[in-house]
């Protein structure tokens, strides 16, 4: 279609082009005749029917070329109805975009607000549930710092148990090995000395075969010679016989003789073969003894020595390490104890003084002389006045020799600390004072105490047997500085501070109690302190 439609506008080009031609050639036929009027009159009808044929040409032109415009508007009407529907397809998918969009937006926003609500409710019950683990964490937390703690304080004491055991089974060790040393250099001893008597024996043995034999001898020779006189009185009458006989008798004791002698150095070289041999085995066994007892003691020197070092390493670690709220406590344990022993010890001697000498019913002066007199550790009005004009130094680089005196001088410390007074069920940690009492305890700076070794006064209960002047007395041990912190002091909601006040209802069965732990405390009590004090210090 497309073809043919093309060669039909060829087709009225061309006719177009030939119209134009033939308009052409009229037009100037018609100049031609309107110049050549003037001269030729008669010649209009030609030229009205040259103007209708160029009339009818134009016309036909005219035609032709609505003709040839006719399907380029049709093209044209048919791109504007495609624009148009086009247009009109657009603003259709717009309305529905838009009307999709908006459906779409509603939706969403439905959907946001149930996603919210739903949101909301999931996070509240996450909220709740998040809450209770954490509460069941918190209480597992708890149980487990307990159980921590308790663990620490079993590892701690069966630490402390395994190193005294193993101090126990090294020095267990080193007195087995003695005693296998001596046992060792015993059988040495009764080895030879038997060896000496075996050899000493034999010897005997052969003197004794020596001398029987040479007894045999005599007896037979003694034998022979009774024989030669009997045969004497034959030997007359047979002289040459008996010559004969003589001689051949001569030759058969040299032959003896001689074979005795061969028996005699057999049995020597024998002998002598023997006793070489023994003294062989002899050396070899003291060789393997001496390199035995030699192995023995180096073997025990490697391990003694294996044993102080890992003992050394041991101490090491414990001094290197930071103190902890175990050590602390376990320090604190410890002053206690001692305290109590201490305090226990001279209740026991007041006692026994008391119940030697009893005091009189109507001497009431005594106590009272005795107590108003100032002793060292009481404190005096004068001593009293310095305490409160001149405040509490802190030091916190104490003196070799203040802490000698201090803490590693026990019957000092415990006479010094049984003058001094301090109210019942109070501290020593702390400065307290009391209303009631007439004397203040002693201030002491906390603040130059070390962790393990802060001293903890004992509170004391009176006891029906003793005075009105022994039940004041209760024991002070004056603090050790140290460069340490001051402690840290639990507070309790009722009295704000918690003080530690053990029962001392019966010193005598306390102090039974406490005599089975009184070797392991009283050496830790002064040199291992000193010397992990002093490590620690100097660590520092």
């Amino acid at each position: 279609g497309k073809r043919s439609w093309q060669g039909w506008e060829e087709e009225l080009q061309a006719q177009i082009s030939e119209l134009q031609a033939q308009l052409t050639e009229l037009q100037t036929q018609v100049e031609k005749k309107k110049a050549g009027q003037g001269d030729d009159c008669h010649g209009n009808p030609e030229i009205d029917r040259l103007r209708k044929e160029v009339q009818d040409t134009k016309e036909i032109n005219k035609k032709l070329r609505d003709l040839l415009q006719e399907p380029q508007t049709q093209s044209l009407a048919e791109e504007r109805h495609t624009h148009a529907m086009t247009l009109q397809a657009k603003e259709d998918l717009l309305s529905e975009i838009n009307r999709l969009k908006t459906m779409h937006h509603l939706e969403l926003d439905k959907q946001r607000a149930e996603m919210t609500q739903q949101h909301t409710e999931w996070s509240r019950q996450m909220t709740q549930r998040h809450m209770q683990q954490i509460e069941d964490l918190q209480a597992q937390l708890q149980a487990h710092t307990q159980m921590m703690a308790l663990q620490q304080d079993l590892k701690q004491q069966n630490q402390n148990q395994v190193f005294e055991r193993q101090l126990d089974e090294s020095r267990c060790a080193m007195l087995e090995l003695q005693r296998e040393n001596t046992t060792l250099k015993k059988q040495l001893k009764e080895r030879s000395v038997q060896k000496n008597s075996e050899a000493e024996g034999k010897e005997e043995d052969s003197a004794e075969m020596r001398k029987t034999r040479d007894a045999q001898l005599e007896e037979e020779a003694q034998r022979l010679k009774e024989e030669v006189e009997k045969l004497r009185v034959e030997m007359e009458k047979l002289e040459e016989s008996q010559k004969h006989w003589e001689e051949k008798k001569e030759d058969d004791v040299k032959e003896e003789e001689v074979d005795e002698e061969k028996k005699k150095e057999r049995e020597e070289e024998k002998r002598r073969k023997e006793v070489e041999e023994i003294r062989r085995e002899h050396k070899k066994e003291m060789q393997s003894l001496v390199s035995e007892y030699s192995s023995a003691q180096n073997h025990l020197q490697a391990r003694i020595v294996a044993l102080e070092n890992e003992l050394r390493e041991r101490e090491d670690r414990c001094r290197r390490r930071e103190p902890r709220c175990d050590d602390l406590q376990l320090g604190r344990l410890q002053e206690r104890l001692m305290e109590r022993d201490q305090l226990i010890k001279r209740l026991v001697e007041e006692r026994h003084q008391l119940q030697l000498h009893p005091p009189v019913a109507g001497d009431n002066s005594s106590p009272r002389l005795r107590d108003s007199k100032s002793r060292p550790g009481s404190v005096t009005p004068t001593m009293r006045k310095k305490g409160v004009e001149s405040p509490p130094r802190v030091t916190s680089i104490p003196s070799a020799a203040s802490y000698d005196r201090s803490i590693f001088l026990p019957h000092s410390s415990s006479s010094t600390s049984s003058s001094s007074s301090i109210h019942p069920h109070s501290s020593s940690t702390l400065p307290h004072q009391s209303s009631s009492h007439p004397h203040t305890s002693p201030h002491y700076s906390t603040s130059s105490l070390p962790h393990k070794y802060t001293s903890l006064s004992l509170s004391q209960h009176s006891s029906p047997s003793l005075p009105r002047s022994t039940r004041s007395r209760t024991s002070c041990i004056p603090p050790t500085p140290a460069p340490t912190a001051p402690l840290p002091v639990c507070p309790s909601p009722p009295t704000g501070i918690r003080y530690v006040s053990p029962s001392c209802h019966d010193p005598h069965t306390y102090f039974q109690g406490q005599t089975i732990r009184g070797p392991y405390l009283e050496p830790r009590g002064t040199e291992g302190l000193k010397q992990e004090w002093f490590t620690k210090y100097f660590s520092f």
